[in-house]
């Protein structure tokens, strides 16, 4: 074997042979046996043959049998077996391989000196095992990511460190590159400072630049200690919502700071799975991933800028729809449904004078609000984070229903994912005005038309009566009118 010390690797390599002159055939094969000490753990091996012989290729566990050795004489067939020693293991460790050969015919060479037929040839191996070293094992679990509503996510960390081995660490060390994990166009920040139980962190670790070691320094673990970290990363996906692929490294040393060990984290809670003191054997040194659900949000609000009165009887409404993306994904193919023949039920009259303009966004031409509903043209796409506005003005004429009137738009678009989505608006110019990031407000905008009450009055002189006696008599005639849009008292 090679590297005999507990906790590490160990690997036998026995070779047999068919000294002559018969051959051992497919019809009378031999068979290979070794039963591995159990203080070797997670045993696997492999056999290779010479040309013209064969064995099984493959197999694992501690009890070994190969029955189907076909050896051509002066043939070989060589068994490779490798495990780990048990970190626990101590004193010296014995392993005794064997070949039964088929009672067909007596071998006249005797190597183990078993005697009788000898059908059975044997080989024993017996070594001490060397001084223990370090062994560290890390794991690494992240929890669902939480939506904080303002476009970022909060995700939780929790990392362990395992004392494998039967000896201290010393200088036990954390190294978590975060950059590495959330890269462009995503963002990324810690909240707050990492907490240690049962080590001391670093006050200074942001997870980029020169600041990745979680740990402070010094930190030392028992033998069958553990200890943890856990920590909190802000992300803003900007669109990148994952996969966030992500391993930490640790290192340490024995006490005397000569002997080094190094695991890579594995995903989850503990750091050696199988629990045969080898945190590195394959399956063990799985990334952390973490991956954003897309959510798909979109707000609407409409809003009155300004209601002018013509004095004829008619008004002029601006109004202003704002459209903003609220979730963690674009939404394309925007579309704002607006029915002002809905809304102005009851008015006498309705028109568009100024058709839907906007600084960002295709708009529909042909909108007029009556058949022909849609604000925009359903080419654009609205980034995450982003608004957009459209204004346009209605010429209503109220008739003796002078309002209110009320008003919804609907917002609608599709994810990438082509999920549909939509919302009702508010009245106003901002989609979510609590600011929830959830906007389900859903409140009609109102417009009336209760225009300023305006009175006009003339006065005239009808007659003038001398009266002879140095005075006149005057007759005056006076006119009112009511000029506005509501009746007066």
């Amino acid at each position: 074997p090679t590297t005999p010390v507990p906790g590490g690797p160990v690997t036998y390599t026995v070779t047999v042979t068919n000294a002559g002159p018969s051959n051992l055939t497919p019809t009378i094969p031999a068979t290979f046996t070794d039963t591995v000490p159990a203080a070797i753990t997670n045993v696997t091996w492999t056999c290779a043959a010479s040309a013209g012989s064969s064995c099984t290729a493959s197999g694992a566990g501690n009890a070994i049998s190969d029955p189907a050795v076909v050896l051509l004489s002066g043939g070989t067939a060589t068994y490779t077996i490798t495990g780990t020693i048990a970190p626990s293991a101590t004193g010296s460790l014995t392993n005794t391989a064997s070949l039964r050969r088929p009672n067909d015919v007596s071998d006249p060479i005797d190597d183990d000196g078993s005697g009788g037929t000898n059908t059975t040839e044997s080989a024993t191996d017996t070594f001490t095992l060397g001084s223990p070293v370090p062994i560290v094992g890390i794991a690494k679990q992240a929890g669902a990511p939480v939506n904080n509503g303002n476009g970022t996510y909060t995700i939780p960390y929790t990392v362990r460190i395992n004392n494998l081995g039967v000896i201290p660490l010393s200088n036990v060390q954390v190294v978590e590159n975060l950059s590495n994990v959330y890269g462009v166009p995503a963002t990324f920040t810690l909240q707050g400072a990492p907490i240690g139980n049962g080590v001391t962190v670093n006050p200074a670790f942001t997870g980029s630049g020169g600041n990745t070691n979680l740990l402070a320094a010094g930190q030392t673990l028992a033998v069958g200690a553990s200890s943890t970290v856990t920590f909190n990363v802000i992300v803003t996906p900007n669109g990148n919502l994952g996969p966030y692929v992500n391993s930490a490294l640790s290192t340490a040393t024995d006490t005397t700071g000569t002997l080094n060990t190094t695991d890579t984290s594995d995903s989850g809670t503990n750091p050696d799975p199988n629990n045969n003191g080898n945190p590195n054997d394959p399956g063990e040194n799985d990334p952390t991933v973490v991956t954003i659900t897309p959510e798909p949000l979109l707000g609407g609000a409409k809003g009155v800028v300004n209601v002018v009165n013509n004095g004829n009887g008619t008004f002029d409404v601006q109004y202003r729809v704002t459209i903003e993306n609220l979730g963690n994904v674009q939404v394309n193919g925007l579309q704002v449904v607006e029915n002002l023949a809905t809304t102005f039920t009851g008015a006498t009259a309705f028109s568009i004078i100024a058709p839907p303009t906007s600084p960002t966004l295709t708009v529909n031409p042909g909108f007029n609000g009556n058949g022909n509903n849609n604000l925009l043209a359903g080419t654009n796409s609205l980034p995450i984070n982003q608004r957009g506005t459209i204004d346009f003005t209605v010429r209503v004429t109220p008739g003796a229903n002078l309002g209110p009137y009320q008003n919804l738009v609907t917002t609608q678009g599709t994810a990438p994912g082509g999920q549909p989505v939509t919302d009702t608006s508010t009245n106003g110019l901002d989609p979510d005005p609590n600011n929830d990031g959830n906007p389900n407000e859903q409140v009609p905008t109102p417009v009336n038309f209760n225009g300023v009450p305006r009175l006009g009055i003339a006065k005239r002189a009808t007659s003038v009566v001398n009266n002879g006696n140095g005075t006149f008599t005057v007759t005056y005639d006076l006119n009112l009118a009511e000029l506005g849009s509501v009746d007066i008292d």
